[in-house]
């Protein structure tokens, strides 16, 4: 690619989501980061999860959030899980083909598996709630029903999406 239509772009992408932050007025953000780290000389490595907590069994048997409290519990180590209240209410939907973005729906993403949505989010698991929390682990709101905040036209473009910010605030602000 050309050089200067790939700065061109850059700049561009750059402009865009200086745009999309301004507009969601510090409420939302597309991403979290590590802004800084003190002491400035310490090595630090961020764990998240998302979209649990699960009670769906994980290859050794145990429940997913179980076994991903014991390994950190094992070496001492905290995370951040970023919770789902429940995707219940995401139906009608279908699934879609296996491999794909879809498998876990097509108007909606499901938890713990399509049709399986009993057994994931944090009115599935309040009990698992309490225990992340109880352990030290911090819980961080990944919205209520697992929607997507605006139109997504890549990957997702099929997604039913919060149509407006308040309707987004809405959902934040139900878990």
């Amino acid at each position: 690619m050309n050089m200067r239509l790939f700065a061109l772009l850059r700049g561009v992408n750059r402009h865009v989501k200086a745009y999309k932050k301004a507009r969601a007025g510090g409420l939302l953000s597309p991403c979290r980061r590590i802004e800084f780290v003190y002491p400035p000389d310490e090595r630090v490595c961020a764990m998240t999860f998302d979209d649990g907590p699960c009670k769906l069994p994980g290859p050794d048997g145990l429940p997913i959030t179980e076994s991903l409290l014991l390994a950190l519990r094992e070496y001492g180590a905290h995370a951040t899980f970023d919770v789902i209240g429940s995707t219940a209410q995401n139906y009608p939907d279908t699934p879609g083909a296996p491999g794909t973005h879809h498998v876990f729906g097509r108007k909606f993403d499901h938890y713990a598996a399509f049709e399986q949505d009993k057994l994931a989010g944090a009115l599935a698991c309040p009990e698992l709630m309490k225990k992340i929390a109880a352990e030290g682990h911090e819980l961080a709101n990944h919205t209520f029903r697992h929607r997507i905040f605006g139109p997504h036209r890549t990957v997702y473009k099929e997604r039913e999406f919060c149509r407006n910010l308040d309707e987004a605030v809405d959902d934040l602000a139900r878990l």
